[in-house]
């Protein structure tokens, strides 16, 4: 019984950390159509997620937080506009 118990619990708490994870859109339209549908503004991540310290600093210690990503989720459409070097994009 104890084993179900600790199990249900450590599975609340990987659900609670995945919900946390933020959802960077890719694409302009798409954020523009969320923002007004929502009312909110964009915040736009120009990013060289590959090669670039500071975007990979400011991922670390602010977009990765859980004071930012609760305020993320209630305030605002986050788009992310990447330049990598050597990752291939769509």
């Amino acid at each position: 019984m104890k084993k179900i118990i600790f199990t249900v619990i450590i599975m609340s708490f990987c659900i609670l950390a995945f919900a946390q994870e933020l959802t960077w859109l890719e694409n302009y339209d798409q954020a523009l159509k969320e923002a007004k549908a929502k009312k909110v503004p964009i915040l736009i991540n120009f990013t060289g997620s590959d090669w670039c310290i500071w975007c990979k600093r400011l991922d670390k210690e602010v977009f990765s937080t859980k004071e930012f990503k609760t305020y993320a989720k209630k305030n605002l459409i986050l788009l992310k506009i990447d330049s990598p070097k050597d990752i291939k994009q769509s």
